[in-house]
């Protein structure tokens, strides 16, 4: 399918403002940021791309469920839960280092370094849609596309077979 420049374009404005709105440096004005989150707002840009993201699954693809799906969990679900494994690997040698400390909280969670066990459950975890490693958190959004297209394609199937009379 063709690619339109207006949809690059508002894709890149949504993952500016996103970037822009996550910024948290040294230098953090607080009233500034306000402004900024004034100006630009804080409500639309996710909603937006993944909207436009969107514009192009074609009904025809999704119907046909398994490859659809299929497609997807290679190209998207799988690369993650390889970056999330390395990620989990290096875990405790970040916090060895000093990138991960056990003094600082990362989303509410208190750094710790894993066990045998506690890489197993996260591991396991990471598989079932709930990965939380802090390097790896801007990744949410993997987790959620790859839930939408689920529901998406069980919708399509849904859809599908109650139109067509198909009874499978």
């Amino acid at each position: 399918m063709k690619q339109l420049q207006w949809v690059n374009i508002v894709k890149g404005i949504t993952i500016t403002v996103v970037v822009i709105l996550h910024i948290n440096y040294s230098a953090y004005n607080e009233q500034f940021y306000f402004q900024i989150k004034n100006i630009i707002g804080d409500a639309w840009d996710m909603p937006v791309f993944f909207l436009i993201g969107g514009f192009f699954i074609s009904y025809e693809k999704i119907k046909n469920g398994r490859k659809f799906l299929k497609k997807k969990f290679t190209s998207i679900y799988l690369k993650l839960l390889y970056y999330y494994a390395i990620f989990l690997c290096l875990h405790n040698i970040f916090i060895c280092t000093g990138l991960l400390s056990t003094s600082v909280e990362y989303g509410g969670k208190q750094m710790v370094p894993f066990t045998i066990t506690t890489f197993l459950q996260k591991l396991l975890l990471s598989m079932f849609f709930m990965g939380r490693e802090p390097y790896l958190s801007p990744l949410w959004f993997i987790y959620v596309m790859s839930m939408a297209f689920i529901v998406l394609t069980i919708l399509a199937v849904i859809t599908d077979r109650l139109t067509s009379g198909d009874t499978r």
